[in-house]
């Protein structure tokens, strides 16, 4: 209702725009108000209930800051009384990954409304195409990789480097500010705080602190970031991406960042890490999907069938 709406709401639309009582109830629901913020998206109040939805997703949903600001953008222009027609057109001829966040987007704005999402049919967008679940790197594969990661430029040949040696998301690594590094127990490790809050440490290894001691000696980054790309922003995740695509196509086998965050995990497991250790390392909320990250090698699948037999006839 209106009254629910924030002081400072009431304000714009009461007697600061000299709006007549009628007008402002017929605009008396959340749905009401963002139909007419909406229409008016230069003034003011189309910042303040952008603002508040923002809020609502962190405080309430536990949602990150980042995701609610993007879902704040995806949603602008959203039809309140047919959100479900919005997305139909939105996403008409749209690929899967937009879809996916278009229509998450949409479900907390619905939820943000007082409304349930579960009336709502939310459709469109192409069908996601079949790919193969990324594979982890053999240990021959791993050391090619590593003797071509090393040929390539600073700051990619740093985390080209320390991305099999971590585990940790490209977008981590190339967003990591030098705030982040702190020593503990003797060790060097990144911190990172992720939803709810929820704070975690990827230690390095001792040769994965000597790969970044290196840069940052021979390097010395300048600005908050650890790897600065253009402009003293952050580096770009997709240059990494793209590096490693070339890197991986001369060497015959394919590369790319996730594929190194499952040769981390699957090589934490082949030396008899506990699965929760595994998941704490890759920042997992789900011990489900730590295990899609974990691949057995030939040999172990080999050792297996061996041990059907084994003490049958002992």
């Amino acid at each position: 209702m209106y009254s629910s709406a924030s002081p400072r709401l009431r304000r714009y639309l009461g007697p600061d725009r000299r709006l007549p009582p009628y007008r402002l109830r017929a605009r008396g629901t959340r749905p009401g108000f963002h139909s007419y913020l909406g229409s008016h998206g230069t003034v003011p109040g189309a910042r303040l209930m952008e603002s508040e939805f923002v809020d609502w997703m962190v405080d309430t949903k536990g949602v990150s800051r980042l995701t609610a600001n993007c879902y704040e953008r995806t949603v602008r222009g959203i039809w309140p009384n047919d959100p479900s027609g919005w997305v139909l057109r939105k996403l008409r001829n749209r690929p899967p990954g937009t879809a996916s966040v278009v229509k998450a987007a949409t479900r907390r704005w619905i939820e943000y409304t007082g409304r349930k999402p579960a009336n709502y049919n939310l459709r469109g967008g192409r069908a996601r195409a079949h790919r193969k679940a990324p594979r982890a790197l053999s240990s021959s594969q791993l050391r090619a990789y590593y003797a071509g990661a090393r040929k390539a430029q600073e700051p990619v040949r740093t985390i080209l480097l320390l991305l099999p040696r971590t585990g940790m998301r490209i977008s981590e690594l190339c967003g990591a500010r030098k705030s982040q590094l702190e020593r503990r127990e003797g060790r060097v490790a990144l911190v990172f705080t992720g939803k709810r809050e929820y704070e975690r440490r990827v230690y390095l290894s001792e040769p994965a602190e000597g790969v970044l001691d290196d840069y940052l000696r021979e390097a010395t980054p300048k600005g908050p970031f650890l790897f600065p790309g253009y402009k003293g922003l952050s580096l770009s995740p997709s240059r990494v991406r793209q590096v490693s695509l070339d890197l991986g196509s001369g060497l015959g086998f394919r590369v790319n960042p996730h594929t190194l965050r499952h040769t981390y995990a699957t090589r934490l497991h082949a030396e008899g890490v506990p699965l929760a250790v595994i998941q704490e390392s890759l920042g997992h909320a789900s011990e489900r999907t730590t295990l899609q990250y974990i691949h057995p090698t030939d040999k172990e699948l080999i050792k297996a069938a061996d041990s059907v037999e084994r003490g049958l006839y002992g």
